[in-house]
């Protein structure tokens, strides 16, 4: 196996904010080039890998580190620890890094950032999207009324089975979808008139959870109109983002710009659900759509696998 290596220009310091989840810049800039070595020999600088850092300036030395991982900017950044500080590594400048969260367990129902979406004007990126944009819903054009993103790291997404869905080009029909499809596993798209999120629809080839990301994070974007409809996402039909209840707010607050949605609006209203079927489990799949998807029977898999004990 190839080592894991990266190569970082700065480095900062980084310490524990007493009693929460964030830390804080606390030193100005270490100085660099860094090199930091996965000693393990896999393919991915991870969460407990054996890691050598070398560097003047740097941590000392070899050891076994937390990895995680920041993104700043387009730059994706690890964050080592040596059991007392937290030490960034970029290859930008932070001038304004205030705060960093470690985990987050709650991923909106969002789209993957090269999702392309139907617009009056034609196609567009959803992570060119803005506030005031036009889109084209099943009820005519609606207004976005916010862009929500949230970043997670890989191993982050990966351990509480957020990864994103692939669902390939042409896997639930003609142009459906018009090209590879990513979204959160609870994102749900139209099919046969029924909302099935596309955890559900997986079937281990055409329509998978992806595994890994030549990434360090990952990005997805929620589209909030006026009320919860449906849009053309690369040519699939998929539901905009609703605003769960959670404890005394909503799930927005789980985007990493909520500050900017509640300059804007406040804390939200509750919103109305499309009032369609909805289907989170592939045990729930009806035949036709367990077809069309090539999604394998459950009852069928388990009586094989009892056949064969």
């Amino acid at each position: 196996m190839s080592t894991a290596t990266e190569t970082f220009a700065n480095a900062y310091q980084v310490t524990l904010n007493t009693g929460a989840t964030n830390a804080t810049v606390t030193s100005a800039d270490l100085g660099g080039p860094f090199t930091i070595t996965d000693t393990d020999s896999d393919k991915s600088l991870d969460t407990g890998d054996n890691i050598s850092i070398s560097g003047t300036g740097a941590p000392s030395a070899t050891g076994t580190y937390t990895g995680l991982y920041l993104t700043q900017g387009s730059v994706n950044s690890p964050i080592i620890s040596d059991g007392t500080n937290f030490y960034v590594y970029t290859n930008q400048t932070l001038t304004q890094f205030t705060s960093y969260t470690y985990t987050s367990g709650a991923i909106p129902i969002c789209f993957g950032s090269d999702v392309m979406i139907a617009t009056p004007d034609g196609e567009r990126k959803v992570s060119d999207l803005e506030v005031g944009c036009l889109v084209e819903t099943t009820s005519g054009v609606q207004r976005v009324k916010f862009i929500g993103k949230t970043t997670n790291f890989i191993v982050d997404l990966r351990g509480f089975g957020k990864m994103p869905i692939q669902i390939s080009a042409g896997a639930l029909g003609a142009e459906m979808p018009s090209r590879d499809f990513l979204c959160s596993p609870s994102h749900a798209v139209l099919v046969e008139g029924v909302l099935v999120e596309a955890q559900a629809l997986v079937n281990g080839s055409s329509i998978k959870q992806l595994d890994d990301i030549e990434s360090f994070s990952f990005t997805y974007y929620s589209i909030e109109l006026e009320s919860h409809g449906l849009i053309w996402a690369d040519g699939l039909l998929a539901e905009t983002y609703f605003a769960n209840v959670r404890g005394k707010g909503f799930s927005r607050d789980n985007w990493d710009n909520y500050s900017d949605y509640v300059a804007l609006y406040g804390e939200g209203e509750p919103m109305q659900e499309l009032e369609l079927p909805r289907i989170p489990f592939a045990r729930q799949l009806p035949a036709e759509i367990r077809q069309l998807a090539g999604v394998p029977d459950p009852a069928e898999a388990e009586a094989a696998l009892y056949s064969l004990s």
